[in-house]
């Protein structure tokens, strides 16, 4: 997200009561309560300190909030900002630039006044969709003068976005709203690391994600689609099969995962984890069986999914230390039959075995 902290921001917005900062604050205060659990958000200012900054007013930019800070975090830090200074526009772009990884990342602009520090916008704009395939940029244009209004709904149009041409004050809100169901509903892989589901600790720190997919060269190798540095992974990716890998830094980790025609897929994996083979017994060689994992979350009856497939044969788990409930059956005709239910326990960076017995 940029955030426009200028001084012109402290002006009223449709002749009302309501400034266009205190509008950005409000709006945004609201779309990072949605967002909170569902996106990582990062958050990036410009002219909210003034003469203060060394360099002067036109290197009035900062990172507040790296991609990945909690949105309560992100929301304290909007709710602080104060507009003091001038407009540099394209430093903030350039800026955010630097601080989008991979793509099929998401840009919210919120901005009230026209470059004020020598850029070219128009530029900038152009330079920022060629750099960032697969970027989609959003903006909240507050009573802006027509000519900047058309380069920025260029943005928002080039790179696939939404651009809002707010001059009231009860337009925000529900064009913030419409630009996150689009956000939220475009994400269709989730991929979330554990490092152990007995404590139910979702790993927070920065790993580097890589995404592959297509079809194998001669070496076997598919191709790199993006990487990415958060603690958790959020895409739009198209429907096919995919292969996710996570670098902690200590350990490269990867995944299989298959992304069917408009289905959301969330996925959860350990780091640090354990490997369960199951072993299925009574069960001829090539019959297909049908499973799913869950982990009962502590203190209460919650369940997380973890893991479901059809597989022939015996299968590996890659876990974290925790208790599992296995519901499996055998495949007939197209149907599963014949649910049963047993429990096991997954230890961190160890191998175990389990029989799963059929009738």
């Amino acid at each position: 997200m940029v955030f426009d902290a200028s001084q012109s921001m402290y002006g009223k917005i449709g002749g009302g009561q309501v400034s266009k900062l205190e509008l950005a604050k409000t709006t945004v205060g609201k779309a990072l309560e949605d967002w909170a659990g569902e996106m990582e958000v990062g958050l990036l200012a410009y002219g909210h300190r003034g003469r203060r900054v060394p360099g002067g007013r036109c290197a009035d930019v900062e990172l507040i909030a790296p991609v990945g800070t909690a949105s309560e975090v992100v929301a304290a830090r909007v709710k602080a900002l104060q507009a003091r200074g001038t407009t540099p526009l394209c430093a903030a772009l350039e800026l955010a630039g630097d601080h989008l990884k991979g793509s099929g990342a998401s840009l919210l602009l919120v901005s009230d006044g026209a470059e004020e520090c020598g850029g070219d916008l128009e530029e900038t704009t152009r330079r920022l969709i060629a750099e960032h395939p697969g970027l989609t940029a959003h903006v909240l244009s507050l009573e802006q003068g027509d000519d900047v209004n058309a380069i920025l709904r260029a943005l928002a149009t080039m790179s696939s976005g939404s651009f809002f041409d707010i001059r009231e004050a009860d337009q925000g809100e529900p064009a913030l709203e419409a630009i996150t169901q689009r956000v939220l509903k475009e994400t269709n892989l989730i991929v979330h690391p554990y490092h152990s589901f007995k404590e139910n600790a979702r790993s927070t720190e920065p790993m580097t994600w890589s995404l592959y997919g297509g079809q194998a060269d001669a070496d076997g190798d598919h191709a790199l689609v993006g990487r990415w540095l958060s603690p958790s992974l959020r895409l739009q990716v198209t429907p096919g099969l995919y292969w996710v890998s996570a670098d902690d830094g200590r350990e490269v980790r990867g995944w299989e995962i298959h992304v069917p025609q408009g289905k959301v897929v969330e996925r959860t994996v350990g780091i640090a984890p354990g490997v369960v083979t199951l072993i299925p017994q009574g069960l001829d060689a090539e019959r297909v069986w049908t499973f799913r994992v869950e982990f009962a979350m502590p203190g209460g009856d919650e369940k997380m999914l973890v893991e479901k497939a059809k597989v022939t044969g015996k299968h590996e788990l890659s876990l974290p230390h925790g208790h599992y409930r296995l519901h499996y059956g055998v495949v007939n005709e197209g149907a599963a039959v014949a649910f049963k239910t047993i429990t096991f326990e997954a230890e961190a960076e160890r191998r175990r075995a389990f029989d799963v017995r059929f009738p």
